[in-house]
């Protein structure tokens, strides 16, 4: 095993979104220390509770994205996940951070009933419902993200949707980082545009 003062610096990318810097952390299942340091880089952005929430890829996650500010942290779920996600497998860090009433975690996943990382945030709300809640118009409820970043004035550039990523990779590009990351930022900066208008 690598030691933490090393481990926390490998697996730390930049990335440009939109002329934004982000500073993107990977966190393998068992390396609980960094996602420790990544936690703690979430909470000191914090103005307002507003958290980015994205899982990764949408069809069976592998990983949970969190960003806060230009702070994002991609923790790998653990192997078993995929079957049956164990709240208890993650580090007590995570598990509090995500169980904290009083951050608003957004996103673009229907927080299914079978999907237990999303039933462990006390406070998950899906990005369209917010907008048609906050802006008032229906008519956003179930809306892309691309459409709620235009409704509420946030330039999400153009998606990288060309490129093709390997989830059971040991490390990622800056390409791969850059095109994974879009969406978990654009649900912070639309979450925190809508509730820092309220």
């Amino acid at each position: 095993m690598i030691p933490v003062k090393f481990l926390s610096k490998i697996g730390v990318y930049e990335v440009q979104i939109d002329g934004v810097t982000l500073k993107v952390r990977v966190a393998r299942s068992n390396e609980h220390s960094v996602v420790d340091i990544g936690i703690s880089e979430l909470t000191s952005q914090f103005g307002t509770t507003v958290v980015g929430l994205v899982l990764q890829p949408d069809e069976s996650p592998k990983y949970l994205q969190l960003c806060v500010g230009t702070y994002c942290l991609m923790y790998q779920l653990p192997p078993t996940a995929a079957i049956s996600f164990s709240y208890f497998q993650i580090p007590k860090s995570l598990k509090d951070f995500l169980s904290d009433s009083e951050i608003c975690f957004v996103g673009v996943g229907e927080s299914p009933s079978n999907d237990h990382v999303y039933e462990n945030c006390r406070s998950y709300v899906k990005l369209s419902e917010l907008g048609a809640r906050v802006l008032m118009k229906p008519s956003l409820s179930g809306c892309s993200l691309e459409s709620l970043a235009n409704e509420v004035g946030i330039n999400l550039g153009e998606s990288s949707s060309g490129v093709n990523v390997d989830w059971d990779a040991k490390v990622f590009s800056q390409e791969e980082i850059k095109c994974v990351t879009r969406d978990v930022c654009a649900c912070y900066l639309i979450g925190n545009k809508l509730l820092g208008s309220l």
